[in-house]
């Protein structure tokens, strides 16, 4: 039986491992629209980097652009119980479930919404100790 995995190329044989894993991105992007719809929009990775704009302005605008593409992800998963045993296992499925950028951001929206329509009702702490996040918390830091 062969192997479905390629060694020709493996830094066990001398490749530049660099090399190697450029080579096998640069295939899957060109063989797979999922890997290559899920590539970054150049116009949005430069906004992003650019220490000038507001960062609200770069969330929405990600947001925005990005709304129909999974945002995260988690694999799905069952319980299961050996008989021979009684071990219960959690057994990943192929399946992901994932919530669009549109699906996240409002989400996010809505929890912003209910801190800024009720700012006396108290907020849960969090491990270090803080409260309800500042907006001054969230500003960006410039480039060096």
């Amino acid at each position: 039986m062969s192997s479905p995995i390629n060694f020709e190329g493996s830094p066990a044989n001398g490749a530049d491992p660099i090399a190697l894993l450029f080579k096998k991105f640069t295939r899957l992007v060109e063989t797979d629209p999922q890997v290559r719809d899920a590539l970054p929009i150049d116009e949005i990775a430069a906004l992003a980097g650019d220490s000038d704009v507001p960062i609200g302005q770069i969330l929405e605008t990600v947001m925005d652009r990005y709304a129909d593409r999974p945002a995260i992800g988690m694999r799905r998963h069952e319980t299961w119980t050996d008989p021979a045993t009684g071990e219960t296992v959690r057994r990943l499925l192929p399946e992901f479930q994932t919530m669009t950028y549109r699906e996240l951001w409002d989400a996010a929206s809505a929890i912003a919404s209910e801190w800024v329509a009720a700012p006396d009702v108290p907020f849960p702490a969090t491990a270090s100790g803080r409260s309800r996040p500042q907006a001054s918390s969230y500003r960006r830091c410039p480039k060096n």
